[in-house]
């Protein structure tokens, strides 16, 4: 550094040799070199992005539980009720254990009287969690109707299922009328596998 006598500030003087050897030495200490696996890696990750479809990844299942078959540690359940009805509407409720899926298969619906036309005017409906289940209801049920309602479909542990009836003749004579209702179905473990397909096992080992 030099200085001419005069207030011009103070200014840097480098001869180009110099110059040249800091800006080299600066671009080397601030860059970063990427080397060939990484630059390849990057586009075999871009290209495995964009040939991956949207949605949520395939899995592969090995369905071993239909509609008349069990699961390993599952076993049927009967479950009965009765409730009281003067005429009108009338419900039942049943709770799924703890630890299991519930799989409602069959039901009966019986009165401890018998309700004159009940055969043409008394219905009920399947419910789910307090719901009409679609497609299951109203049904006919009473004198004339001695088949069982059959039905197929998973209820999750600790909630509920049941069926919901209108009797429309119970007058008179028969005022009031005792409904008996007794459900029977498969219980399935409980597993990491969601409810849908909660009657198959997952299998790792299948082809996509």
């Amino acid at each position: 550094m030099e200085h001419d006598g005069q207030d011009h500030g103070v200014m840097f003087w480098f001869n180009r040799g110099e110059f040249a050897e800091q800006r080299e030495d600066w671009q080397a200490s601030s860059c970063f070199e990427i080397p060939g696996a990484d630059l390849l890696q990057d586009a075999s990750s871009t290209t495995a992005m964009l040939s991956s479809p949207l949605g949520e990844p395939k899995v592969d299942f090995d369905v071993r539980s239909v509609y008349d078959s069990r699961p390993i540690n599952g076993y049927d359940f009967n479950f009965s009720f009765h409730t009281l009805t003067f005429g009108g509407a009338w419900e039942v409720q049943f709770q799924v254990p703890s630890g299991y899926r519930a799989v409602p298969r069959e039901w009966e619906v019986a009165f401890d009287v018998v309700i004159p036309g009940s055969a043409a005017n008394s219905t009920a409906s399947i419910q789910q969690n307090g719901a009409q289940l679609p497609n299951n209801g109203p049904i006919f049920i009473g004198m004339g109707t001695d088949e069982p309602i059959k039905t197929f479909f998973v209820c999750e542990e600790n909630t509920t299922f049941g069926i919901a009836g209108v009797n429309t003749n119970i007058s008179g004579a028969v005022a009031e009328a005792t409904v008996i209702i007794n459900v029977y179905g498969n219980l399935i473990p409980v597993t990491d596998v969601a409810l849908p397909l909660a009657i198959a096992n997952e299998n790792k080992r299948c082809a996509a």
